[in-house]
């Protein structure tokens, strides 16, 4: 069985030649669409995370609203009884 070491001492001179080129240009307009691919897909996440996060504050803000309206509502409606028994 041949040694690693032998296979790469035979074949020394091949890693020393150069891709053309030619090559080199295609791989870097690749990795340059790929970069931008990656910025916009970054972009878009940032944009879904804050539509969830002001459909969240939204949905809290109606809460809270509906929450303190219902609160005065009993209380208004508790109110008069006071009065009533108070009275007599």
């Amino acid at each position: 069985m041949p040694d690693i070491f032998d296979f790469f001492k035979e074949n020394e001179s091949k890693l020393e030649e150069r891709p053309p080129q030619q090559l080199w240009d295609k791989l870097e307009q690749k990795l340059e669409s790929d970069k931008r691919r990656k910025r916009r897909r970054n972009i878009r996440f940032l944009q879904l995370n804050a539509v969830a996060l002001m459909l969240l504050v939204l949905l809290f803000a109606a809460a809270l609203l509906w929450y303190f309206t219902r609160a005065h509502e009993k209380r208004s409606e508790v109110a008069p009884v006071f009065r009533v028994m108070s009275d007599e």
